[in-house]
């Protein structure tokens, strides 16, 4: 059975400010932590094979229009498959993420190879939407 959380938020300070643009903190999100050592001398633990789905729903005000949007991204491996994508919908934007893992561990052996995999996911991910003020 799936666990759904629901969250609403509004904040003044929720966007950092550049001039005529505004941008949104990154929503995709990867532990970097997990491919952070240059060596293990343990397999890595990833708990039990699953997947975890984020979807965020962000509404603006026709104060600011999409200047970018980043581009899809997915990136699949023995050990896990990762992917994000950003809309544009009727005054909002929607960010959905997946993660998937597909074992319980990753060998030490493996760990040069994932490390690449996870390293390059993370750096594709690492896009921000902008937003333009709209001129009036």
């Amino acid at each position: 059975l799936p666990v759904v959380l629901r969250y609403e938020f509004a904040g003044p300070e929720f966007l950092i400010p550049s001039g005529m643009f505004r941008i949104l903190p990154q929503l995709a999100s990867l532990d970097r932590a997990l491919a952070a050592r240059e060596e293990r001398r343990y397999p890595i633990d990833l708990g039990f094979p699953g997947q975890r789905l984020t979807d965020y729903t962000i509404g603006l005000d026709g104060e600011y229009k999409v200047f970018f949007l980043p581009q899809p991204v997915e990136e699949d491996s023995p050990w896990m498959k990762v992917s994000s994508v950003y809309e544009q919908r009727s005054g909002t934007i929607v960010f959905k993420q997946s993660v998937e893992t597909k074992t319980s561990s990753i060998p030490q052996t493996d760990y040069p190879a994932f490390k690449r995999f996870f390293e390059s996911a993370c750096s594709k991910m690492k896009q921000r939407v902008i937003l333009e003020k709209v001129k009036k």
